[in-house]
């Protein structure tokens, strides 16, 4: 039997009945030092890789295509800004859904399910931000990916991300759902990026 458990956040925490190690100084281990953003050609050559425009600002999200992650909302972000490409990386139930609802809203050409992507540093490299609508988390290891790659975070405003994420200087958040809040959110990250 376990001593102790680590969790996500303390909304995880909560349904357990052993004591939880603290996640900040793991999270400090994995982020400290090791944020770096690619150079322009670093990011040519990975927007080449994935057949991104060179000369697009693109907003992405990677993760499971499942209800709970909501990424079927970057569709409806997308119609409120017709100057980005999106791109979604993963698999999942949902695929189908989001690429029936970026077709019925007409941002099926800007917006890409790219399927299972195996190199994501090189993702996270074709990025000018990265957008996690998620309805509910912990803490989800994507998020400590972006920052580590130093691409500023859109984030559904959830503990445990909440508890990681500097906002103003690694990303912003927005009320989970909302689709004027991420829209608004984007504006500002692309008018003054953290």
């Amino acid at each position: 039997a376990a001593d102790s458990s680590l969790t996500s956040s303390t909304w995880m925490r909560s349904g357990l009945t052993i004591p939880s190690v603290a996640l900040s100084s793991l999270i400090a281990a994995v982020v400290a030092g090791s944020t770096s953003k690619p150079s322009c050609a670093e990011k040519r050559a990975a927007r080449s890789k994935l057949s991104i425009p060179d000369d697009a600002y693109v907003a992405g999200a990677l993760g499971r295509l499942a209800r709970e992650k909501n990424f079927g909302m970057l569709a409806q972000v997308a119609v409120r800004h017709p100057e980005i490409t999106f791109v979604i990386a993963g698999s999942g139930p949902e695929r189908d859904q989001i690429a029936a609802l970026a077709s019925r809203l007409g941002v099926d050409s800007r917006l890409r399910l790219l399927g299972p992507i195996l190199d994501r540093p090189l993702f996270y490299d074709a990025l000018d931000a990265f957008i996690l609508p998620s309805l509910y988390e912990g803490l989800p290891m994507v998020i400590l990916e972006a920052m580590s790659s130093g691409v500023p975070i859109i984030s559904s405003r959830l503990e445990g991300i909440a508890a990681v994420v500097a906002e103003g200087k690694e990303g912003l958040f927005a009320h989970p759902g909302d689709v004027a809040d991420f829209s608004r959110q984007l504006s500002l990250l692309k008018g003054s990026p953290v």
